[in-house]
């Protein structure tokens, strides 16, 4: 999209080491980071400007039943409550009254007035779910944390997954961002939510003809304790 070949890409890449990027971003303070990337970029493509893909495809963790087949797509959370009260209370489990949810049951009334907590959500870069920042949930999407179910049952009865889907909204800061992750690879730095952006269905479902692959995954539940 840039029309610079990959052999040129990575040769310019490789002429900036990643110790040297680092020391770049933090002489420059708060925001360092972001500043470096912004060189990156120049150092990379020129004055090329960031290309609008047509297509982005985006990472939605969360915990599951397994076998769930997402045949109505990624749902935004007032369409998704309802589905997900029905099926975890088909397995035995219920949520809390409401006056025992605390703190949580505000913050989930709060949710449902407000679209763009709405979600769906996702990532840009797959790798930064599995941070420390993010991986929270495929431990229990936040409905489940604010509606007071057991987690521990239901965890139990669940399994984590990643949802890759595809959208079409112009986004002009995804191409910064996968050169980045491009460049930390190039170093064997793994990825993490610095490199990685998020997308918000603002209370549109993901229909199912966008959703390019369910994977259910094998990972170890004490990493999200």
């Amino acid at each position: 999209m840039t029309g610079t070949s990959d052999a040129d890409i990575r040769a310019r890449m490789s002429a900036w080491t990643w110790r040297a990027f680092e020391r770049f971003a933090q002489r420059r303070g708060i925001g360092g980071f972001d500043v470096a990337r912004a060189e990156l970029w120049a150092r990379v493509f020129g004055d090329a400007s960031r290309p609008i893909p047509d297509i982005v495809y985006w990472f939605h963790a969360t915990r599951v039943l397994p076998n769930t087949d997402f045949a109505e797509g990624l749902l935004p959370l007032p369409s998704a409550v309802p589905r997900l009260i029905d099926s975890l209370e088909k397995i035995g489990l219920r949520p809390a009254s409401a006056t025992a949810r605390g703190f949580h049951g505000d913050a989930h009334t709060e949710k449902m007035q407000h679209r763009g907590s709405w979600g769906p959500f996702g990532h840009l870069v797959k790798d930064a779910a599995f941070s420390p920042v993010q991986n929270h949930f495929f431990r229990a999407p936040e409905a489940v944390v604010d509606l007071g179910f057991d987690l521990d049952a239901f965890r139990t009865a669940t399994v984590p997954c990643m949802v890759k889907f595809r959208a079409t909204e112009p986004r002009d800061d995804v191409g910064e961002l996968a050169l980045y992750y491009a460049y930390l690879a190039s170093w064997g730095k793994p990825a993490d939510w610095d490199c990685s952006t998020t997308w918000g269905g603002e209370g549109q479902a993901v229909p199912r003809e966008d959703i390019v692959k369910v994977e259910f995954l094998e990972l170890d539940d004490s990493l999200f304790e």
